[in-house]
């Protein structure tokens, strides 16, 4: 692990979903600077650990890697005589004695676990999750571990709350730039305690924008974003459905396609099932013969 590389880190100590549920989402942040001398390829592995939930029958098992960071460094010119001009190097990530930096822009990462929807009338389970497999990234200065609690959906117990509320199976929109705006909706499953509200918060993120080329959509420039909405809804044991629509500027920018992203930030009276993060591709429409321009 190199000096100053940036961090690994569970968005939270602890997840909560239900049977019924498609699966849980599990998200994963790594922000920092990775000093000159750190590989551009980087990698860790997310593995579980079974608890009161047993693996293959409440969820489906978990050993995933993910690679980030650049492996090569495209110099143009070819520095050390190799013949390409490509830096291969990736102990020490340089050309010619040229440094190459390594990964500052914070990534996120998804993880799907299916769970299991069984007949078996049982209290809530959980299992756990940890990192492995982490190379030239740190894991000391974050959540290293996390828990994911299942409420059972068949105790007929009509004061437990087994409800869950996400964006169901939906994890990328395609939308035009031309089409005036997205609507996305969110799902309530499952049932409540007798009297409860339900209150979900949901917000947009985008990118800051530099140029029009950057392929981070804007709020404000490329669509309207919401900061913190809140639907609030009483009790049920019928599946509703919440549409959320988004407004899309039609600038005359040529452009390549930019995104943005919608996620579920909240929820209480019900648990978080399915996807929880929705990312929007906006379309160019002004390009010339499907070109973009590159700046």
């Amino acid at each position: 692990m190199a000096i100053n590389d940036g961090s690994l880190t569970f968005s939270q100590a602890v997840y909560d979903t239900a049977e019924g549920s498609p699966f849980v989402q599990v998200t994963v942040f790594y922000a920092g600077t990775s000093n000159i001398f750190s590989p551009g390829l980087k990698r860790f592995t997310i593995v579980d650990t079974s608890g009161t939930a047993l693996g293959g029958f409440d969820y489906t098992r978990i050993n995933e890697t993910r690679f980030f960071g650049d492996q090569t460094a495209d110099f143009g010119v070819d520095l050390n005589g190799d013949g390409d001009t490509l830096d291969p190097n990736v102990t020490f990530g340089l050309e010619a004695n040229i440094p190459r930096y390594g990964l500052t822009t914070p990534q996120t990462f998804l993880f799907n676990i299916p769970i299991t929807d069984d007949f078996a009338s049982e209290a809530s389970e959980s299992f756990s999750l940890n990192f492995t497999g982490v190379a030239f990234a740190n894991t000391d200065l974050g959540q290293t571990a996390a828990v994911v609690r299942i409420a059972d959906n068949d105790g007929g117990d009509p004061t437990k709350v087994f409800g869950t509320v996400g964006f169901g199976t939906t994890t990328v929109i395609n939308v035009s730039e031309s089409q005036g705006s997205v609507t996305i909706p969110y799902f309530f499953s499952g049932a409540t305690a007798p009297g409860a509200q339900i209150s979900v918060t949901y917000s947009t993120i985008g990118g800051s924008g530099t140029s029009v080329n950057n392929n981070s959509a804007v709020d404000g420039q490329d669509y309207i974003g919401v900061s913190a909405g809140t639907q609030v809804f009483p009790a049920t044991t019928a599946p509703i459905s919440f549409p959320i629509t988004i407004p899309i500027i039609n600038d005359t920018d040529v452009e390549l396609s930019e995104s943005f992203s919608i996620s579920i930030d909240s929820v209480n009276g019900a648990f978080s099932g399915g996807s929880q993060r929705v990312v929007i591709n906006i379309i160019d429409d002004d390009g010339v013969g499907g070109q973009p321009i590159v700046d």
